[in-house]
């Protein structure tokens, strides 16, 4: 019989040089040191899946077996085939602290042809953020001015930068962080309740004269939030405490417009917002407590000589303002239109009524307030003036009988003004009653 060959003792190996203090990058680098370091395996046993290390001058070199053929103890005659190596990448980015890989870079570096490169252990990272900061350019927190504090979170409803010491938690929330001010207004007692344990102010009173520097801010639970009407009835107000509530009476126009253009939007839902009330529902606002009431275009005026001061607002009221110079511009337009076009139709249904001599004396007549209905065409309410030795009486009549038809026919309501100014008696608006007939003295 002949004899089997017997394979040569073989052993096969992953070497380790990462912390072999050696920079071996290239196969020449590894054959030439390989001499020294095969002469230290002599004696070692190899075990396939295990790794055994050797001591260096300037570290360990270690070495990961793969694969034994015949051989435990490594000899002279063992082969030793290295089938890979693992070695220390070449670090193209390091750390300008200390040296180690460096991949973040500095947001506020100025050379951006050599940025300044950051490892993780110095580099300065805002709370759930990307951006890196170095220890040259730390932010700083935005508490109060001059706080040299290092920033280290975000406020989750102002969305300006803090130090922990702002730090305030949210309630029910853990990911959600609040800077010491948000959480003031947001979960502050209310101011006016007095008795019993007080319920959390979740709103704010608006109130700020053109000469404050800042809006009274006192926080209010919903049973004392009074409630300023400036988008009409159905819609939510500007939310005032009683004593500026009761203060509107004795403020001026000029700052009830500053109060009005500075507001937050109101909010219609599905991202529709209404930023400034419609120009007649402004101007009964304004008029609401006043003695002499502002025509429209007395208003129109007022607000026309606001505009050197809405710069000083900020762009949100600028905006605003804008936006209420063009609806008061096109409500100008719209009420020339209406006055042309109800004049004839007015004179037109008295003609027929009370004969072609009646209808003659109404020469004029004044848009003065609008109204608007969902689905609806607006209801003007119009002044007719006539001449001063005119009988009003006759268009108007017992109980206002036909004005009351005229506005019915022509969806509009109708004023009847003595040529001073007097509104004729008798009309429904003017205050009048059918039990207090006036006399047909020629004067209305």
């Amino acid at each position: 019989m002949f004899d089997q060959a017997v394979a040569a003792p073989t052993i096969d190996v992953i070497c380790d040089l990462r912390q072999a203090g050696r920079d071996v990058d290239n196969l020449a680098e590894l054959q030439r040191i390989w001499p020294d370091l095969a002469r230290l395996l002599v004696g070692r046993t190899a075990i396939a899946g295990q790794s055994f290390s050797i001591t260096l001058t300037r570290g360990v070199l270690l070495l990961w077996v793969v694969r034994v053929v015949n051989a435990v103890t490594i000899d002279r005659t063992t082969t030793v085939n290295i089938i890979d190596v693992i070695r220390n990448p070449a670090m193209l980015y390091t750390c300008i602290h200390c040296g180690l890989y460096g991949p973040f870079r500095c947001e506020q570096s100025t050379d951006r042809e050599t940025p300044e490169r950051l490892c993780g252990r110095c580099t300065h990272f805002i709370k759930d953020e990307l951006k890196a900061y170095c220890r040259n350019h730390l932010p700083r927190c935005r508490c109060q001015p001059g706080c040299r504090e290092t920033a280290s979170f975000r406020c989750t409803r102002c969305r300006r930068i803090y130090g922990t010491h702002a730090h305030r938690a949210y309630p029910h929330e853990a990911l959600a962080d609040l800077c010491q001010s948000c959480h003031l207004y947001l979960f502050e007692p209310c101011a006016d309740c007095l008795f019993g344990t007080p319920k959390t102010g979740k709103s704010r009173c608006i109130f700020k004269l053109r000469t404050d520097a800042r809006a009274c801010d006192r926080p209010l639970c919903i049973a004392h939030s009074l409630q300023w009407r400036v988008w009409g009835p159905h819609y939510r107000g500007l939310t005032l405490c009683q004593a500026h509530h009761r203060a509107l009476m004795q403020t001026g126009a000029l700052d009830l417009l500053h109060m009005i253009l500075t507001a937050p939007a109101l909010e219609l839902g599905r991202g529709r917002v209404r930023r400034v009330p419609r120009p007649f529902s402004l101007r009964r606002v304004v008029n609401r407590h006043l003695q002499k009431p502002y025509s429209f275009e007395e208003l129109h005026r007022i607000i026309v000589s606001l505009k050197p001061e809405v710069a000083q607002w900020g762009r949100r009221a600028g905006d605003n303002y804008q936006e209420l110079i063009n609806r008061f511009n096109q409500a100008l337009t719209e009420n020339g239109q209406a006055e042309a076009r109800l004049l004839p139709q007015i004179k037109a249904w008295y003609e027929r009524r009370l004969g072609r001599r009646a209808a003659e004396q109404i020469q004029t007549v004044k848009v003065i307030d609008c109204f608007f209905r969902p689905d609806s065409p607006p209801h003007y309410k119009l002044r007719a003036e006539l001449p001063a030795q005119v009988n009003r009486w006759q268009f108007i009549q017992t109980g206002g009988r036909i004005i009351e038809q005229l506005g019915r026919d022509l969806n509009i309501t109708l004023e009847i003004v003595a040529g001073g100014g007097q509104v004729g008696r008798g009309e429904p608006l003017a205050g009048w009653s059918p039990s207090r007939r006036p006399p047909n003295n020629g004067t209305g």
